[in-house]
């Protein structure tokens, strides 16, 4: 991700996300990524390449 200037700003958690009823039939981990355009990092790329 660091390639295109991006960013994870917060993971959270998917099951707070969902109803209770639809929660107890899934298992694992489910994770929601925030991912946001470093414009620090685009600039310099942009200047070097």
């Amino acid at each position: 991700m660091e390639k295109w200037g991006l960013k994870c700003v917060k993971l959270l958690d998917g099951f707070s996300f969902l109803p209770s009823y639809k929660a107890s039939k899934l298992s694992g981990n489910i994770q929601l990524a925030e991912i946001v355009l470093d414009h620090q990092k685009v600039e310099l790329i942009n200047c070097i390449g």
